[in-house]
């Protein structure tokens, strides 16, 4: 789940798995697909499917994930306008 689903590597691939964390670290621990065996993931991804967040992550950090992992490569942000965007949402919290 954390491997990109297109062929090439290249940095917004690593913008890809960085979404698919941020999302590990608010599921408390429950699998992304769980009606799926393990081995259907990648296909499941593939084809676009995502995990979902829970309803209490704020829906500034969806956002960044769920930008972080768009379907089109050329939608991600980019690794530097993703860490401003890091640090824009950390200075709300303040």
């Amino acid at each position: 789940m954390y491997v990109f689903p297109e062929a090439r590597v290249e940095a917004n691939a690593d913008v890809y798995s960085f979404g698919i964390l941020m999302w590990e670290l608010v599921s408390g621990g429950v699998r992304p697909f769980p009606h799926l065996p393990p081995d259907h993931i990648p296909r499941h991804v593939y084809k676009g499917a995502r995990p979902t967040f829970r309803d209490l992550v704020p829906l500034s950090y969806r956002g960044l994930a769920q930008a972080c992992w768009a379907a089109d490569p050329r939608r991600r942000p980019k690794t530097a306008d993703l860490v401003s965007l890091i640090i824009s949402q950390l200075q709300e919290l303040e």
